[in-house]
């Protein structure tokens, strides 16, 4: 991960100061964030219900595991600027964090400036009971500079302030990191004296710091107490690239914990916390189509026995009693219902638990053409009074799901992926698919990023599909006019592109689904940071496929859909009049006997190698060499014929003709 974030940052610098950079694969931050965007006027709606004060009395603890839809838990804050997610935290305390960026409580890139450091997220308790004048009170919270978002700059901080009133406000800690030395600054403003500490660790970004912060001042030990935290960020921004800001500057924070009768030397937290969320069966495939899941499927994917993993952890002194309990839930398909458990074990003091567990004697099934299964691991420990108050970090569900697709993806984006530079025009992304079964594929799934003042609208690029030749994309089985990025007003959503014809994919076999650039411009396709199938993405800038150098999934999915339940409102090819190809005349059409091709710039006027004819069910038909661009139709049926005609090696045109009898 250190290698991630270095060439991050990298990209960032080329990114923001070059106008006239050579052709490269970049990674950037988002320009806005869906699920916040989604959810703004859910935030509205509640800070309004609950704009009373809603007084808290100790202890207060957050660990962020409970599910409150992208959104602070408004019994315990009052505003809703960060972001509460799962795909953020590299290695939490707990399942869940609150993530502190550039992005606003709108989902969108704060405006008030970029090229300084400003106040962005705040995260605001309500407030908490500390009338406790003879009390010792300790705030405890655990903090991460980057995780899976971009690492702060220097200059970039975390605060703490504290407040008796909400009024008067008085900045208690601070924290700063130092990216070429992998340190962290700590500042503690203490009563007596102000104390800075510098810890230096392997990864900066894959770190969680723990903070423990004093209550000092008699002042603060009201009924009325409230803390907060706010990050400064800063971002860049290409005058040569309007557009191109992007989301920088990320913060994670875990399990806040406020209480009194503590001491200096009691900052551990007396729980076990699952740490990860839960994984797929599988790292082959997030989802594959329900039509394909046979047995070579099951082999690939599950091997001769389904298992299910679990990591968690314990973050204090002594020794815990934990079962591991396991449910696995069709919602739809009449699959069978499993509840099982994987035994009693203790874990000791720090210990943490990372095992992969067998379901036994269990497969899916669906009487549909579709299936969804909540998996569910959740843990039971000896002192379940004790950790009432953490009960939601001992419970992670995911969602198995056979649909109409493959896919890499957990569907959520944290970056933004794509070629880009001078010489761009002439790139090409592929990522590579394995098809468990014979079938006719009819487009592909993409997820766009939504750019600032939407310069990526006008991007234009082909959809290309792939044969496999020896581990890299081959030939070219299919390409389609110069279509544009299209977005989903729905969070994490998908946009299907609907292909003119199917293209057949034989069951065993390796294929590629992408792009071919038409310009320089980054395209900015969602990019999942917590799925890496690197090894399977590849691009193309100098007629020569190279591995991709970021580890994770760029969003998008081969569709197999049949016809006649293709998603809704997909996004449709083209019309091949005026297109950016150039044009091919074919006459006379319908024909019995021959088609002469004829271009419609005379400059383009060149003799075809080759052609291949498919039906409308995607067979091909024929290959044949073309003598003086006349196509021989006479050996076909009557009906209705695609027509992909090649130059060299590259498919030139690709056209409907009628065979008439």
């Amino acid at each position: 991960m250190k290698f991630i974030k270095t060439l991050l940052i990298i990209t960032a610098l080329i990114f923001a100061n070059t106008a006239n950079t050579n052709a490269q694969e970049l990674l950037i931050g988002l320009q806005e964030n869906a699920a916040v965007k989604k959810n703004a006027q859910k935030r509205s709606n509640l800070m309004q219900i609950q704009s009373s004060i809603i007084l808290r009395e100790l202890p207060f603890i957050d660990d962020f595991s409970k599910n409150t839809g992208f959104i602070p838990d408004q019994k315990k804050w009052q505003d809703a600027s960060v972001y509460i997610n799962n795909s953020y935290g590299i290695k939490p305390p707990s399942i869940g964090v609150a993530t502190f960026d550039a992005i606003d409580s709108r989902g969108e890139l704060y405006d008030v400036g970029y090229s300084y450091s400003f106040p962005a997220d705040t995260l605001l308790s309500q407030p908490i009971n500390l009338a406790y004048p003879n009390d010792s009170i300790y705030l405890t919270f655990y903090f991460q500079a980057g995780g899976y978002g971009d690492l702060p700059e220097n200059r970039d901080s975390l605060i703490l302030q504290f407040s008796p009133n909400g009024n008067e406000w008085t900045t208690v800690w601070k924290a700063f990191p130092d990216i070429t030395d992998s340190a962290m600054t700590e500042i503690y403003y203490r009563k007596e004296e102000t104390a800075t500490y510098l810890r230096r660790v392997d990864s900066l970004s894959e770190y969680f710091f723990k903070a423990h912060v004093k209550v000092d001042k008699p002042e603060y030990l009201t009924g009325g107490f409230q803390f907060r935290f706010i990050n400064h960020a800063s971002i860049s921004i290409n005058s040569f690239t309007p557009g191109r800001a992007s989301n920088a500057d990320h913060w994670n924070i875990d399990f806040v914990y406020l209480d009194k009768g503590r001491t200096a030397l009691d900052t551990l937290i007396k729980d076990v916390a699952i740490t990860v969320p839960q994984q797929p069966f599988t790292n082959v495939y997030e989802e594959i189509p329900w039509r394909h899941y046979n047995s070579d499927a099951r082999a690939k994917m599950f091997g001769t026995e389904l298992s299910i993993s679990l990591t968690y952890h314990n973050l204090g002194w002594g020794t815990r009693q934990v079962t591991r309990h396991f449910a696995i839930t069709p919602l739809f398909g009449n699959g069978e219902y499993l509840e099982f458990t994987q035994g009693v074990e203790n874990i000791h003091d720090f210990e943490t638990f990372s095992n992969t567990y067998i379901i036994p004697d269990y497969d899916f099934y669906s009487d549909t053409d579709s299936a969804k299964f909540e998996v569910k691991s959740y843990l039971t420990t000896d002192s379940e009074l004790a950790r009432a108050d953490y009960r939601y970090n001992d419970t992670t569900v995911y969602y198995h799901k056979f649909y109409d697709s493959y896919a890499y993806d957990d569907g959520t984006a944290e970056n933004g992926y794509g070629l880009f530079g001078v010489g761009a025009s002439a790139g090409k992304v592929a990522v590579q698919f394995y098809c468990f079964e014979n079938d006719s594929l009819r487009g592909i799934y993409m997820y766009f990023n939504h750019t600032i003042n939407n310069v990526n609208e006008n991007n234009r690029f082909r959809l290309t599909v792939w044969s496999d030749d020896n581990g890299i994309p081959g030939e070219i089985l299919y390409t389609q006019n110069a279509t544009k990025p299209t977005y989903s007003d729905s969070l994490n959503r998908f946009v299907a592109y609907k292909f003119t014809k199917p293209v057949f994919i034989g069951r065993k076999t390796t294929f590629y689904v992408g792009w071919l650039q038409t310009n320089d411009d980054f395209i900015n396709i969602g990019f999942d940071r917590n799925r890496n199938h690197q090894d399977k993405v590849f691009y193309n800038l100098n007629n020569l496929w190279e591995s991709s150098i970021y580890a994770g999934s760029p969003m998008i999915r081969p569709l197999f859909s049949p016809s006649e339940r293709f998603p809704v409102n997909p996004v449709l090819p083209p019309e091949e009049s005026g297109s950016e190809i150039s044009g091919v005349v074919l006459a006379p059409n319908p024909s019995a006997n021959y088609i002469r091709m004829a271009w419609a710039d005379e400059a383009e006027n060149i003799t075809a190698k080759r052609i291949e004819i498919y039906n409308m069910s995607g067979r091909l038909m024929k290959t044949e060499n073309c003598n003086n661009n006349i196509i021989n139709v006479s050996d076909l049926q009557a009906g209705i014929y695609i027509v992909r005609i090649y130059s060299g090696n590259k498919i030139k045109e690709t056209k409907k003709i009628v065979v008439s009898k």
